[in-house]
């Protein structure tokens, strides 16, 4: 009920303040269209994710510096237009404990440690390969060469750029490119100087994220051929990439599944009311996507069952906690100071731990492939 008023408030108090602010006219207006639609889309994609609504606030500042006339005007009704999703925004970092967590003083003072070093270009050396594994990981996913594909089209549109820069003299009738260039800047500067994420449980893969949209904004610089024939193959090279795209994910998603298949094999012998603790190996697949992450929670979805492995529980921002007494753990059971809580461990892709003196008192109930399932012995 309270989302349902926020949404319809929203409407009602941009017409009012876009009144307040002025409506003298302008050579490019900021319309009172233009104001709601930042506000919806700036709530919608707050809900979507907080970094796709500090994007999309940075690239309408940045298009209304470069692109509008009496851009002051403009831009302060498009600040005013952010204010609902910028008041979700400060609410999340507030309750997140986000806001708190001294995390803007350890970037800072964490960058300003290796900018101002000697090793400020290893540091920006492997950065590079990093950025070079988090592009490439999604583009070379199954049999069909995708990525190479991509790269012959953006090399073919890199030339043609440059060939109309040098022999075209004629101003161009497009808008400039400049706001590309600002927020390929941006995010390029964000991956190479901002933090890997927030804190250990939330605001994660960071760098990731401004992986994808450095050749994104990159490519948004480059300019489509005026000759009819090298744009139509141009269209059809892009569409074959595409498609093969399309049949990549596929592949591996089938092939995700199956793993996935595997992992959960063991959800009957589990029973219901077990306390489960997850030893697995860490991801290997930042680059791409690891659906085992997070996959013991399949196992706790119903039947009083609990994950300690559930990062959720430990955060503020979700409707789950875990009861006193319980607290999160993974990784070496041997470790966990609280063991005696533990009915049942998962086991995945890991040695076979039952002569372990921490599993003396669990017997193994499932074993298949690289799973395994223990239960506590009855009294």
């Amino acid at each position: 009920l309270a989302l349902l008023c926020f949404f319809s408030l929203v409407p009602l108090i941009g017409v009012v303040v876009f009144r307040w602010v002025g409506s003298q006219k302008l050579a490019v207006p900021v319309t009172e269209a233009d104001f709601l639609g930042f506000e919806f889309f700036g709530v919608l994609a707050y809900f979507t994710h907080l970094l796709g609504c500090l994007l999309l606030a940075a690239a309408s500042v940045v298009a209304i510096c470069f692109w509008y006339e009496s851009r002051w005007v403009n831009l302060g009704r498009a600040l005013l237009a952010w204010l609902p999703s910028g008041g979700l925004v400060g609410w999340y970092l507030i309750h997140s404990g986000t806001g708190g967590s001294q995390v803007g003083s350890r970037w800072f003072h964490t960058t300003i440690g290796w900018v101002f070093s000697s090793r400020v270009l290893e540091v920006i050396e492997e950065e590079g390969i990093a950025l070079s594994r988090q592009i490439e990981g999604p583009l070379s996913l199954g049999a069909f060469p995708m990525g190479w594909c991509l790269v012959v089209f953006f090399l073919i549109l890199f030339y043609v750029t440059l060939a109309q820069i040098i022999w075209t003299k004629e101003e161009s009738k497009h808008l400039a490119p400049w706001p590309m260039l600002a927020m390929f800047l941006l995010t390029t500067l964000a991956y190479f100087l901002g933090p890997e994420n927030l804190n250990l449980e939330q605001g994660g893969y960071l760098k990731q994220r401004f992986a994808v949209l450095i050749p994104l904004f990159l490519g948004l610089l480059l300019r489509e051929p005026t000759q009819v024939m090298l744009r139509w193959g141009l269209l059809l090279l892009l569409l074959l990439s595409y498609a093969m795209m399309t049949a990549n994910v596929w592949q591996y998603f089938a092939e995700q599944n199956r793993e996935l298949l595997e992992f959960t094999a063991g959800q009957e012998a589990l029973g219901t009311g077990r306390t489960l603790f997850v030893m697995q190996p860490g991801t290997t697949k930042a680059a791409t996507s690891d659906p085992l992450l997070h996959a013991a929670n399949h196992y706790c979805a119903d039947g009083g069952k609990v994950n300690l492995d559930n990062y959720q529980a430990i955060t503020k921002h979700f409707p789950v906690c875990f009861v006193p007494g319980r607290q999160r753990g993974s990784g070496a059971f041997a470790r966990y100071l609280h063991r005696d809580g533990v009915d049942a461990i998962l086991v995945w892709d890991l040695p076979d731990p039952s002569r372990q003196p921490a599993f003396r008192d669990f017997t193994l109930v499932f074993s298949q492939h690289r799973l395994k399932v223990f239960l506590r012995l009855g009294p």
